[in-house]
């Protein structure tokens, strides 16, 4: 919104900062590695979104090279639910100049079954993503002892 003042015109800049977060010494083993992976990818988020009580969706950016450059948390939902809105999955992988994204999320419940919103953002995401030149590697869902890859199709043991 532009704003008028005795001296000028004003308008708002946008500008992009990136907050530093400090990550767990097991994260350390992947940062600037290949990771396009659905097991390290569950291995490195696996303790923090199983403690969750509430659903929380991330999305991890990639580069050219399947190498993390960042993450954002994208929604914090309830106890059964998170409202994931596809132009905030790809705001920040858009300024990130990012060339994939895995998003994932967890299931309080412990049971990582997607659902059938759960199908239906994926696809959404994947058709978003293609019409931005940004591809979803992955969605995976953390459960209790349990992750399940759209990639994959099916449900794996998080062996850690």
């Amino acid at each position: 919104m532009a704003v008028k003042k005795e001296n000028g015109i004003f308008i708002r800049e946008v500008s992009v900062r990136y907050k530093r977060k400090r990550v767990s010494k097991k994260t350390h083993s992947f940062i600037g590695k290949h990771t396009s992976n659905a097991d390290r990818v569950v291995k490195m988020l696996y303790r923090d979104m199983r403690q969750e009580t509430v659903e929380k969706f991330l999305v991890i950016h990639l580069n050219s090279e399947n190498i993390i450059e960042s993450f954002q948390t994208v929604s914090i939902g309830t106890l059964n639910q998170a409202t994931v809105y596809k132009r905030e999955v790809f705001k920040a992988a858009v300024v990130a100049n990012c060339a994939s994204i895995i998003c994932v999320h967890n299931h309080p419940s412990g049971k990582c079954m997607p659902s059938l919103e759960d199908r239906k953002i994926t696809e959404e995401l994947k058709a978003a993503g293609s019409l931005l030149g940004i591809k979803v590697l992955d969605h995976i869902i953390i459960g209790d002892g349990e992750y399940y890859s759209f990639s994959a199709k099916r449900n794996e043991h998080v062996y850690i």
